[in-house]
């Protein structure tokens, strides 16, 4: 089971993500891929801010999940995922909480400028669906 390192940046550990999944690719047969967890959305740091941001000007008009398959989380992963054939199918998420600011530092190691993080940052375990890309 693999962790985000609050030791890193999102974007360092999405840069990381990219070289694991490159590769597995070698050994592995990466279309039998069907789910990633992602853990404590907060301990991705900055994508927490980024996804904070797009959620509270709708978050009393969308449920979470649904949100989270149209924000940057699934926008990432699925250009992490497209050179194995795979996108995001479905987003679940597990106790789903808004937490304080301070608690990013607690998690990860943060680059997004103070005065754009959101009063308020969302929170939750997140699980992946995904599927193969459809052939064109």
């Amino acid at each position: 089971v693999a962790k985000f390192s609050k030791t890193m940046s999102y974007r360092q550990q999405k840069n990381e993500l990219d070289k694991i999944l490159a590769e597995a690719n070698k050994d592995f047969d990466l279309s039998a891929l069907n789910t990633i967890g992602i853990g404590r959305l907060i301990s991705t740091g900055d994508l927490a801010v980024k996804v904070s941001q797009q959620f509270y000007a709708i978050k009393f008009q969308s449920e979470l999940n649904a949100f989270l398959l149209r924000s940057a989380l699934t926008d990432d992963m699925n250009a992490l995922l497209k050179p194995y054939g795979k996108k995001v199918k479905e987003i679940v998420t597990e106790k789903q909480e808004f937490l304080p600011p301070k608690d990013l530092t607690k998690f990860s190691v943060i680059e997004t400028p103070s005065k754009d993080i959101t009063d308020e940052i969302v929170d939750c375990i997140v699980y992946l669906k995904v599927e193969n890309l459809k052939a064109h």
